[in-house]
């Protein structure tokens, strides 16, 4: 009887089938090129100075590395005449979640990743020319912190008058939180608006923060 040899074949083809979507997944997932965004020409001679554009975010990563159609996690760098010029930061090992807002300081780049089970401040080393940002580390609060329920969503992230001092704000915490660059200690400097809950159906409402070059003033949206 040919039943068994053909139950076998198949079997073997469905294996080998399944082997090769693997290792065009693999294959996808360490390609340089599907870190670009499609359908633009990417000017890979492009020269500073770059604006930074940060996008909504995947819900998994990982899993969303390479599919720009579901979504958009790292952040991406065109010139001020609009070439663009690739990734900025390296999201292989950052694997951000929902970037917001972001900053420069000390010659490093710190990205609010909103995340709302587990927000963070992702860090990102100094500018490499053609290169990506290389991903230093996160700064979040251990879960017994007091900043912790106030650092919730965050979203604005600025400089101040002091190089290692940032601001940021915080969508579901509703405060204003300032974060030492060299140690990771927060503090809410003011609540602005009710916390609200991760676990309700709605967000916060603290979006933007802007602060004045000497530090007395700070204007929130």
């Amino acid at each position: 009887s040919l039943g068994p040899a053909v139950i076998a074949i198949a079997t073997v083809s469905s294996v080998l089938l399944t082997a090769s979507a693997s290792l065009a997944r693999v294959h996808a997932y360490f390609s340089d090129d599907c870190l670009f965004l499609p359908g633009l020409p990417h000017f890979a001679n492009a020269t500073p100075p770059f604006l930074y554009i940060s996008f909504h975010g995947v819900s998994h990563p990982r899993r969303e590395l390479c599919t720009a159609d579901q979504g958009v996690a790292t952040i991406h760098r065109f010139t001020l005449d609009g070439q663009y010029a690739g990734p900025a930061t390296d999201q292989r090992a950052a694997m951000l979640r929902y970037p917001r807002g972001m900053a420069t300081s000390l010659g490093m780049l710190f990205v609010a990743d909103s995340d709302i089970m587990d927000s963070s401040i992702a860090v990102f080393g100094a500018c490499a020319g053609a290169a990506a940002r290389p991903f230093l580390g996160r700064i979040r609060p251990s879960k017994g912190d007091a900043v912790h329920s106030a650092f919730e969503h965050p979203y604005a992230v600025v400089t101040g008058p002091t190089p290692s001092k940032l601001r940021l704000s915080t969508q579901n915490g509703g405060a204003i939180i300032q974060v030492s660059t060299i140690s990771g200690d927060m503090q809410v400097e003011r609540q602005v608006s009710p916390h609200v809950s991760k676990h309700d159906s709605h967000s916060g409402n603290l979006r933007g923060l802007a602060v004045e070059a000497d530090g007395t003033c700070e204007h929130v949206a």
